[in-house]
């Protein structure tokens, strides 16, 4: 029997077979101005400005409003390492294989998570549905949705990370609340993640008393983190 890490390789293959076809798929609609027409990412010269300049995300002013730096740095990061001077873009298949590859990196995730809670089948059960269901065709096979892939995946791993049980090392926790920070940085919607992780640790406790100061010494850093992000 496959131990858990690789079937949940395996289960990160088969999850991105679906959406294969996407990798001949080329630029759509917000792709233009995010990311080929961008000139924001066309140069790694200043890449605090990714997260400091709102212009970097749409140059025309028009998703100001929308703070999602490391997606938009991730295009810069693409034509930094496979533009050339003959074609000064990465190419649309590079980056629909990229996010090809996060999503399969997503579903493994899920499976250890799952893991945790449900017995192998029901993990394996779950992960595989989440793998192959057709509504993440916007966020696989569209590349400007890759804020959702990479958000996804970041607050997988600050929750695999995040030590519940036991006296964590400093080094875990810190990895949990840097995971959970870039995963703000892919997509806002991840300020939802310290009400989730208090929702789990209260079922956790399910039978025994609810020890309150414990929860909030582990969801208060991340309640801190979000409300510095939400200044930012």
């Amino acid at each position: 029997m496959l131990g858990r890490a690789p079937l949940a390789f395996l289960l990160g293959v088969v999850a991105m077979l679906p959406f294969l076809p996407s990798l001949g798929g080329e630029y759509l609609y917000d792709d233009d101005r995010f990311v080929r027409n961008n000139p924001a990412v066309k140069s790694l010269a200043n890449p605090s400005r990714f997260f400091l300049d709102a212009t970097t995300v749409d140059p025309a002013g028009g998703f100001a409003g929308i703070y999602r730096p490391l997606r938009t740095l991730s295009f810069a990061l693409e034509n930094a390492l496979f533009a050339t001077k003959e074609d000064p873009d990465a190419g649309a298949f590079l980056r629909h294989g990229f996010n090809l590859l996060l999503h399969g990196a997503v579903v493994a995730l899920l499976f250890l998570l799952l893991s945790s809670f449900l017995s192998r089948s029901g993990a394996l059960l779950g992960s595989l549905l989440y793998g192959i269901h057709p509504v993440h065709v916007e966020t696989v096979a569209w590349i400007s949705s890759r804020d959702g892939l990479l958000s996804f995946l970041f607050l997988l791993g600050a929750f695999l990370l995040e030590p519940r049980r036991g006296n964590p090392g400093r080094l875990r926790r810190g990895l949990a609340w840097g995971c959970f920070v870039l995963s703000l940085l892919s997509r806002e919607t991840a300020v939802v993640f310290p009400l989730f992780l208090a929702i789990v640790l209260w079922l956790e406790s399910k039978g025994a008393p609810f020890r309150w100061r414990k929860a909030l010494g582990i969801v208060l850093p991340y309640l801190l983190l979000t409300g510095a992000y939400l200044v930012l």
